[in-house]
């Protein structure tokens, strides 16, 4: 049976329902890659490489890691980003690109813990957000549902009641 707009009753057909859930995850892919941009801020990036030559030039007075940021400071107050290996620590990474000892001990090096809102972000969002959407699709199913407890208690008292004479 057909309603006077010519479709199925019950609402917009599957294909149309699939096409409106694609746009909605193509707008939102786009506004996360908008974002995105101006969230991560990457400004000076240099190679780990570039890092180890300017330690070997004495360029860079300190240096601070931060999980697997590193922050130098240079000689004229300018100061350069580069990312390292998580499994392996500096100092040995810095031995890998042939620096010695000596031109390490020139430097001051201090390591940082991560923390703030960003990490605790980055580390609870893979957690919560699966938790959170299932959350809300069974709050949103669950509202649909009709619950008319006089008519359960009248179709359960049918049967519950030559039950109770039984038992008697």
């Amino acid at each position: 049976m057909r309603n006077p707009a010519g479709r199925p009753p019950g609402g917009p057909s599957i294909w149309t329902q699939m096409a409106i859930a694609f746009a909605v995850f193509l707008i939102l892919s786009a506004g996360y890659s908008l974002v995105r941009e101006y969230v991560v801020k990457e400004d000076n990036l240099v190679s780990l490489s570039q890092i180890a030559a300017d330690i070997d030039a004495g360029l860079i007075t300190s240096i601070a890691i931060e999980g697997t940021s590193i922050t130098a400071t240079y000689e004229d107050e300018s100061e350069k980003t580069s990312r390292k290996e998580s499994e392996a620590s500096f100092t040995e990474t810095l031995a890998n690109y042939g620096l010695s000892s000596e031109k390490m001990s020139a430097v001051q090096i201090t390591v940082k813990d991560e923390g703030g809102p960003r990490f605790w972000f980055l580390t609870l969002a893979p957690l919560l957000i699966p938790v959170i959407l299932i959350l809300g699709i069974i709050w949103y199913l669950s509202r649909q549902m009709v619950c008319r407890p006089l008519h359960l208690a009248a179709r359960w008292r049918v049967w519950l009641i030559p039950m109770i004479k039984h038992k008697k």
